[in-house]
C-alpha cells in the first residue's frame, strides 16, 4: 500500500437517526403538554429535551471539524472476496479530541455500508484503522471520495462529511477453482524454443531491470558500465507457456444464461492463471479481440489478471479466430471443470 494522501472535507449534511425521530416525536408531546397545562416542570422537561437536540448539532460540528483523510486500497483485490480497506484520520485541532468517527467509501449510488471505526482521535493525533469490503463485480468501481459520520454524542443526529477525491480501484475476476491434468514446466533440453525473450534457457539480449526480475538474472559488469542495472534476457520454451482462452465472441439474440457462462469462464480463467503461475509456467491469457500481456516465469500474474478484469463481449461478426502459439499448453476455460463445493 502507497504512503497516504491526506484530503479535506467540504460537504456536511446532517439528519436525524431512528432513535431522533423518536425522541423528536417525545419532545413535540411533551411540548403540546406544556402549553396546555402550562405547568412549570413540564416547560423544563421540555427545555431539557431541547437543549439535548441542540447539544447534539453542535458537539457532532466539533468532533468533525479539521479533520484529514487518506485512504489505502489493497493493490490487489478480487470480486467476492474480502478485501482490507485502510484509513488514516488526523486530527488537525490543537486542543478538542474526536470521538465516534466512521469512514466509508463514497461510491455514487451506493449506500453507505460498515466502514473503520474511529473511537477516540486526539488533539494531533493520527489514527488508523480498517475495515472488509468485498466487491461485487469486477471491473473498474468509481470512488468518489469519502464519507466520514458520527453520532456523537447521544446518537440523536447523525452527520456526514463528504471528501470529494475521485479515483478508481480495479477489481480484479473472482476466483472459481477447476480441476486441471497440468503437465510439468520444467526446462527440457530438446524443446523447440520460441524467438521471444523471457526467463527460460537460452540466452538473449539485455535489457533495463523491472520489479520482479530474479537477482540472477543481472548483468552486473554490463551493470556496472552503465550505471544502471540491466539484465539478460533468455528465450522462453514453447512447452513452459500456458495459454488460457476466454470466448468473448457474443453470439447474436445472447440472453442472461450466456453472460453468466461468459463471468463463469472469466472466474476460472482467473483461477487457472494462478495456478499456472504458481506451478512455474509463463501465462497468458487469449480472447478474441486480444491478449494479454505475457506473464513471465516467477513474475505476478497481475498483467492476466488485469486483462480479464476489463475484458467485455465483442460481437462475434467482428471477430476472426485465435491463434495460439506452437507447443504452448492452451487450456479452454469454458470447458474447464468446476470442483465440487
Amino acid at each position: 500500500m502507497s504512503k497516504p494522501r491526506y484530503k479535506t472535507g467540504r460537504h456536511r449534511v446532517a439528519k436525524l437517526t431512528r432513535e431522533g425521530k423518536a425522541f423528536v416525536f417525545v419532545s413535540v408531546g411533551v411540548a403540546f403538554a406544556a402549553l396546555n397545562t402550562g405547568n412549570n416542570l413540564v416547560y423544563l422537561m421540555l427545555g431539557l429535551l431541547l437543549s439535548l437536540i441542540l447539544l447534539s448539532m453542535v458537539m457532532s460540528e466539533l468532533v468533525m471539524q479539521r479533520l484529514e483523510v487518506a485512504r489505502r486500497a489493497p493493490r490487489r483485490a478480487f470480486s467476492g472476496e474480502p478485501a482490507r480497506v485502510e484509513y488514516s484520520i488526523r486530527n488537525a485541532r490543537p486542543w478538542t479530541v474526536s470521538y465516534a468517527l466512521e469512514v466509508d467509501d463514497w461510491i455514487e449510488g451506493v449506500p453507505p455500508g460498515r466502514g473503520s471505526f474511529f473511537v477516540k482521535i486526539a488533539p494531533g493525533e493520527i489514527a488508523d484503522a480498517a475495515h472488509v469490503r468485498v466487491a461485487p463485480r469486477r471491473g473498474v468501481v468509481a470512488l468518489r471520495g469519502y464519507r466520514v459520520r458520527t453520532r456523537y454524542p447521544f446518537g440523536i443526529v447523525e452527520k456526514y462529511k463528504i471528501y470529494d477525491q475521485p479515483s478508481e480501484w480495479l477489481i480484479y475476476p473472482a476466483r472459481e477453482p477447476v480441476r486441471h491434468a497440468w503437465p510439468s514446466f520444467e526446462r527440457r533440453g530438446e524443446e523447440r524454443h520460441l524467438e521471444r525473450p523471457g526467463h527460460g534457457a537460452e540466452p538473449g539480449g539485455l535489457r533495463e531491470y523491472r520489479a520482479g526480475d530474479e537477482a540472477r538474472s543481472i548483468h552486473w559488469r554490463r551493470s556496472a558500465a552503465l550505471g544502471d542495472l540491466v539484465v539478460r534476457e533468455r528465450e522462453l520454451e514453447a512447452s513452459s507457456i500456458v495459454q488460457i482462452y476466454v470466448n468473448n465472441a457474443l453470439p447474436d439474440g445472447a440472453e442472461a444464461g450466456w453472460y453468466r457462462t461468459f463471468e463463469t469462464a472469466i472466474a476460472r480463467a482467473a483461477y487457472l492463471v494462478g495456478e499456472a503461475s504458481n506451478r512455474g509456467a509463463a501465462v497468458e491469457v487469449v480472447a478474441r479481440n486480444g491478449r494479454s500481456l505475457l506473464v513471465e516465469r516467477g513474475v505476478p500474474p497481475d498483467a492476466a489478471w488485469r486483462f480479464l478484469a476489463l475484458l467485455e463481449p465483442v460481437p462475434a461478426r467482428e471477430l476472426a479466430d485465435p491463434v495460439f502459439r506452437r507447443g504452448a499448453h492452451v487450456i479452454d476455460a469454458g470447458d474447464a471443470e468446476a470442483v465440487a463445493a
